[in-house]
């Protein structure tokens, strides 16, 4: 996704179905030297939500190798799930924004298998 903060990827799905809740899913990747403060947020039809840190000391000792870029260890993959209330059916917006404190030679998130559901929940 580039390089440092506020870098992001953005998409506009329309004509959605009836629903009062989305769930969404996807597989991330925190590569090379990720740390506190680095996440990757979550903006909701202009709505920021708290992303996803990437500073897990135990993941990362369980992650031996440098799998990419510069000597710093790669976390595993994980799958993120994120559920927000969202009942508009015209269209909704996804951002997903990078925050990092160093250049991409550095650290850089990636995601991919991105799964977005609009399902219908009790009141």
């Amino acid at each position: 996704m580039g390089a440092n903060s506020n870098n992001y990827f953005q998409r506009t799905y329309y004509t959605l179905p009836e629903h009062n809740q989305v769930n969404i899913r996807f597989t991330q990747f925190a590569m090379d030297n990720c740390d506190n403060p680095d996440r990757l947020d979550i903006r909701i039809d202009g709505t920021l939500y708290d992303g996803f840190i990437t500073d897990t000391p135990t993941a990362l000792a369980a992650y031996a190798t440098a799998v990419c870029g510069a000597a710093g260890k790669d976390y595993p993959p994980f799958t993120a799930t994120f559920t927000v209330p969202h009942s508009s059916t015209t269209s909704i917006t996804i951002q997903m924004i990078m925050n990092l404190n160093n250049n991409v030679l550095d650290e850089s998130i990636a995601f991919r298998d991105l799964v977005i559901d609009f399902v219908t929940v009790a009141t």
